[in-house]
């Protein structure tokens, strides 16, 4: 006689994770309402450890790029959990890089020219470096 272990009340299939995590990747709201909410089902089912920004500064010259980094350690943990790591890597490094744009938008024009300067390097620095 075999036994089937079945998965616990409430949970989500790899499937189902997938499908949130392509809606959030398309959103950074989408990510926000889940980060507000990552202790309640279906959300405290993600990984949602973080290093934020890793070896780099989360504040460079005081543009905070924590949320932005703490998204995309989301993403990379999570995506590559549920085996669609590779595929979406550019995606994933591309809502980054847009992530950190709107940090630097309502800045001045100077401001925002150097913090757009930093979301640059930031950005291509996972592009390449990024695993």
């Amino acid at each position: 006689m075999s036994m089937l272990t079945a998965a616990p009340a409430g949970a989500i299939t790899t499937s189902q994770k997938q499908a949130i995590l392509y809606q959030e990747l398309g959103s950074a709201s989408v990510f926000n309402t889940m980060y507000a909410n990552r202790t309640k089902a279906p959300n405290n089912e993600f990984d949602w450890s973080t290093d934020l920004c890793s070896w780099s500064p989360d504040n460079p010259f005081g543009f905070n790029f924590s949320s932005a980094c703490r998204r995309h350690d989301f993403n990379y943990r999570n995506f590559k959990a549920t085996g669609i790591f590779t595929a979406n890597k550019p995606k994933i490094d591309t809502a980054f890089y847009n992530d950190m744009k709107a940090i630097c938008a309502p800045y001045g024009v100077v401001k925002r020219t150097a913090c757009n300067g930093l979301a640059s390097t930031y950005y291509n620095a996972v592009k390449k470096l990024g695993s």
